[in-house]
């Protein structure tokens, strides 16, 4: 009677990947509506990220080199997991940008205050907010004008140390400090009037808030109610953030967590690799546990951070950077467990030019393999950095939609791991083994062109976990086929080079998606990025049919590296 054996080895491997990207989900897919509720625009993120994956991207292939020729991988694996968990959560502790209210204080039969929203769709969710009977409170706001509308106000209190005091802040061009109660009184378009009912200059009231002739001043304000701070401030910062300190911080941070990040997740997959030895066809089994733990993290942070904001509109992200830390103490304990294979090289082999990574260069296949690589990784830059974006943005103007928009995002994320990846890194195998390497990598581009599509076409933010499902083949399948065939070209003793320069050409990728999207998206908006995204795949995907009809396929039939009959490598399940 058979029985069924559990491989417990690769037990501490599993849970790596799970712990690995189940603590990295919140942080990748989050930061970007942090960011964009830091007060950043579209296209300074877009830098941002730009400068922080260019940057991890020469770290990858200089420690995969490094790791090939010194005993040192155990140590680099364990520094990059623990750092990346103490990096994400100091994200949590980076300022908002200041921000530029745009009010007027006006004084003339009556006294009132004036606030310039800077867009000019203010919609039913937020005039509801003061039109609902409901909220008739009073609202106080501290204001800082630019001079002092009351000095000629009609009946002014008497006494001696207030009109003093008027005239000498005037003359001083000094900025006047006015506090004040103010009730919502009418919106027209763009501007919303609220009615001042008292008024204070250094604690001494105006006793009259009407003056002879109409007196304007502009002025700072901070009120009680955030939803009036929000309406007077800008919804970005508009000077040069690169004069901030909060936009270094920010960026600091991001290069940081980005550098280990992608160190881990390349020592992660070649370590795996090492421990699989020739049945690297399990791969997939292994690296599955990743989307496991993405899957997991995504709904659960998604749901927290709905259920700790009580403002829809500012989310309280602390779960996030929690959950964050809490996987990577995790994923280090775990990783302590696992049998890290150090590299040995005797000092008196050299390989020859052809089985070396620069030979792999040579080969027209290759090339064309990592161009492909890198406009894969472009397109899911895409959709990683500017998607969530893209759902805050349609939910702007409805109430009920942005009530739980982190919960709808957080479960999108579950459907792309365990509706989409999680089947096809168990199927990649079998489809490979029907359609070929190169067919995969045009059926991948395909349905990416499909994917970018519907986004562009959607109105409502819920038809995104349909559409979710493509994810595992515009991104599981790849991932398949990418490490399979990395692995089949793989010279003796490079693995951990090559691996290393396949995450170079990733982050490349990435960090064009970050950088080009980001001023795309803010010329044409979310829906106009995504179609010509879906425009320029479409494209991709006919290049890659003609190329595998007409040229690279017949040379892929042909490989120097790797005997394909000894090693049944074209049967690869990943």
């Amino acid at each position: 009677m058979s029985q069924t054996k559990c491989n417990t080895s690769t037990l501490p491997m599993k849970l790596s990947f799970f712990f690995y990207l189940g603590g990295m989900a919140p942080l990748v897919i989050f930061i970007p509506t942090i960011a964009r509720q830091l007060g950043y625009s579209m296209a300074t993120y877009g830098t941002a990220m730009t400068c922080a994956t260019l940057i991890s991207m020469i770290g990858s292939p200089i420690i995969g080199r490094i790791v090939d020729k010194y005993p040192v991988k155990k140590l680099f694996f364990l520094t990059a997991a623990l750092a990346c968990g103490i990096c994400g959560f100091l994200i949590m502790f980076v300022p908002k940008l200041p921000y530029e209210t745009n009010s007027e204080l006006v004084c003339g039969n009556e006294t009132y205050l004036k606030v310039f929203s800077k867009t000019n769709e203010q919609s039913s969710c937020e005039d509801n907010t003061f039109l609902n009977p409901k909220t008739d409170e009073v609202i106080h706001c501290k204001l800082n004008c630019q001079k002092n509308p009351f000095e000629g106000c009609n009946n002014c209190t008497r006494e001696k140390d207030t009109i003093d005091y008027l005239s000498i802040t005037t003359e001083d061009n000094r900025l006047i400090d006015i506090s004040t109660q103010v009730h919502f009184s009418e919106h027209v378009e763009n501007i919303y009037k609220f009615q001042v009912l008292t008024a204070q200059i250094d604690d001494i009231p105006i006793s009259s808030l009407s003056c002879q002739n109409s007196v304007k001043t502009s002025c700072q304000l901070n009120c009680s109610d955030n939803f009036v701070a929000e309406l007077a401030s800008s919804p970005a910062f508009e000077g040069s953030v690169y004069k901030l300190y909060q936009f270094w911080w920010l960026l600091q941070s991001l290069i940081i967590l980005f550098f280990f990040s992608q160190s881990t997740g390349m020592l992660q997959n070649a370590i795996c690799l090492d421990l699989l030895g020739d049945k690297h066809e399990d791969f997939g089994k292994n690296k599955c546990w990743s989307s496991v733990g993405w899957g997991i993290s995504s709904i659960a942070s998604g749901w927290l951070v709905d259920y700790f904001s009580p403002d829809p509109k500012n989310k309280n992200y602390t779960p996030v950077f929690g959950i964050s830390l809490l996987s990577a103490i995790c994923h280090f304990i775990v990783a302590q467990k696992i049998k890290i294979v150090e590299t040995t090289v005797s000092k008196d082999w050299k390989p020859k030019v052809q089985h070396t990574i620069y030979g792999l260069f040579r080969k027209g296949y290759v090339v064309s393999f990592f161009v492909w690589m890198v406009v894969m990784q472009f397109f899911h830059s895409i959709i990683i950095h500017f998607l969530f974006w893209y759902l805050d943005e349609m939910v702007d103007h409805d109430c009920s939609k942005r009530q739980w928009i982190k919960t709808l995002q957080g479960i999108t994320q579950g459907v792309q791991c365990f509706g989409g990846e999680l089947p096809f890194y168990f199927w990649a195998g079998w489809i490979i083994q029907k359609l070929g390497y190169l067919n995969c990598m045009a059926l991948s581009l395909g349905v990416m062109s499909v994917r970018m599509f519907l986004y562009s076409v959607i109105s409502n933010p819920a038809w995104v976990i349909l559409i979710e499902v493509s994810n595992g083949i515009s991104y599981a399948l790849a991932v398949a086929t990418k490490m399979s065939y990395a692995k089949l070209i793989c010279p003796p003793n490079e693995l951990n080079s090559l691996v290393g320069f396949v995450g170079f050409v990733i982050v490349g990728g990435d960090s064009l998606g970050s950088f080009i999207g980001g001023f795309v998206y803010e010329a044409y908006g979310g829906a106009g990025m995504f179609k010509y995204c879906s425009y320029v795949s479409g494209f991709m995907c006919l290049l890659q049919v003609l190329c595998n009809i007409f040229g690279v396929s017949k040379e892929l039939k042909n490989k120097d590296f790797t005997p394909v009959s000894t090693q049944n490598a074209i049967d690869a399940k990943l």
